[in-house]
């Protein structure tokens, strides 16, 4: 029975059991009531509330009807799309607290792993919309980040890489960053974009460009240093960073990147685990074998649990 409770196809068919029933229920209101209290249905009764709110409704009974859909179709998509499990989250984030712990020092500060995962836009909409301009909206202003996040506002049926779980700091909890998968060399946005389309693991060593503010800049050529300048171009192009928006849109920008696709049961691919270092040295490079070993691991865990 508790199995039973916590599975969403129940809980989607209760949904449906309800909102077939609250349409015959609605459809039994009939205005010939309206002047004989006695006859109105179950719960009304004969208090002037009652009676006023009845008729009301009678008045609005298509009105009434499609909102109690649309109602009933929000809760459907909530119960399909946005409950994580709590325990599922937990094992992911021990799993990959684990590698940094025997790999990376226990370093959480300057490095971390990330998964993301695909997801078509119209599935980002309400996160979306909640991070980037209520949540962190003056965040976003103070950086002259809003008209990039509005610039790139998830195409509903094109398919992104999103924040499913992160060990590390900063935002272990969650993400606005997200990489609309290309479709051509033109659209790599990122390094976890460039693995998913090649399909292949990568490890990019960038120069440092941790010390620039660009929080003041609208676009590359805002950087007035000539060095600054050098080095922001090569990061673009050797991190796969198609634009000054998306580099800005980054939360830091690591030196050391490394990241690999992550396959289902059918061995397609459906996200990228990614690991980004802040350290001058790092062992990335020396345990990339371990490190794709525990990535296949953490790929086999998420497969067994969702």
């Amino acid at each position: 029975m508790n199995r039973l409770f916590k599975s969403r196809s129940f809980w989607i068919l209760f949904a449906t059991g309800v909102t077939t029933i609250g349409y015959w229920y609605i459809s039994t209101w009939d205005k010939s009531v309206i002047s004989d209290v006695k006859t109105f249905p179950y719960p009304w009764n004969q208090t002037p509330f009652s009676i006023a709110f009845y008729n009301g409704l009678l008045k609005n009974k298509i009105k009434a009807g499609l909102a109690f859909g649309l109602l009933s179709i929000f809760v459907q998509t909530v119960i399909i799309y946005f409950p994580i499990s709590i325990k599922r989250k937990k094992f992911i984030k021990g799993t990959l607290s684990h590698i940094i712990k025997q790999y990376l020092e226990g370093d959480v500060t300057n490095n971390r792993i990330t998964i993301y995962v695909v997801k078509r836009g119209y599935r980002m909409y309400l996160s979306y919309i909640w991070k980037c301009f209520m949540v962190n909206v003056v965040k976003h202003y103070k950086r002259k980040l809003l008209r990039p996040h509005l610039r790139s506002f998830p195409r509903p049926f094109r398919k992104y890489l999103v924040f499913s779980g992160r060990s590390g700091k900063p935002h272990e909890d969650g993400t606005s960053t997200f990489f609309l998968i290309p479709e051509s060399e033109d659209e790599i946005s990122g390094i976890a974009a460039y693995v998913f389309y090649e399909d292949k693991p990568q490890f990019v060593e960038l120069p440092d460009i941790s010390h620039i503010d660009f929080d003041s800049m609208r676009k590359i050529e805002d950087l007035t240093e000539p060095e600054h300048k050098l080095a922001v171009e090569k990061y673009m192009e050797e991190g796969k960073v198609n634009s000054f928006d998306k580099l800005k849109m980054f939360h830091r920008h690591p030196q050391h990147l490394y990241a690999t696709p992550i396959y289902d049961n059918k061995n397609d691919p459906f996200g990228v685990i990614v690991f980004d270092s802040m350290e001058k040295k790092t062992d990335f490079k020396n345990n990339l074998d371990n490190l794709l070993g525990y990535c296949k691991i953490t790929e086999n865990i998420i497969n067994y649990i969702n």
